[in-house]
């Protein structure tokens, strides 16, 4: 089924060609193209005499950058700030209140591999 309902041509033949698309570009490559169709529809809508169809088309858009946003941000590790205690340290190998210090559990890019060990 279209993703779009008004334009049932893009799944002709039981492929979308958003799909299409999608799995041939990476993931900021597909983002940028969604982007780049929210500019060409926004720019375009005062000109091409179909403005109700171009703000719909600006919102489809949107609505699926905003989805592929979303999923991607789910998927990243929670980065969390070094405490005060280890503010200095070079890794939290060097805290000196590793018991009372609650990051080392969490994410940290500082260390080898991303993750805190006590």
């Amino acid at each position: 089924m279209a993703r779009d309902p008004k334009s049932g041509h893009y799944d002709f033949g039981g492929v979308e060609v958003q799909d299409v698309i999608k799995a041939k570009l990476t993931p900021e490559q597909y983002e940028g193209w969604l982007l780049g169709n929210i500019i060409k529809y926004s720019l375009r809508c005062n000109f091409k005499g179909q403005k109700a169809r171009d703000h719909e088309k600006i919102e489809f858009y949107a609505k699926w950058l905003g989805a592929e946003v979303a999923e991607k941000v789910a998927k990243e590790p929670e980065i969390v700030k070094d405490c005060e205690t280890c503010a200095s340290a070079s890794a939290y190998s060097g805290c000196s209140e590793p018991e009372a210090c609650t990051s080392h559990d969490k994410w940290n890019p500082k260390i080898e591999g991303g993750l805190a060990t006590d």
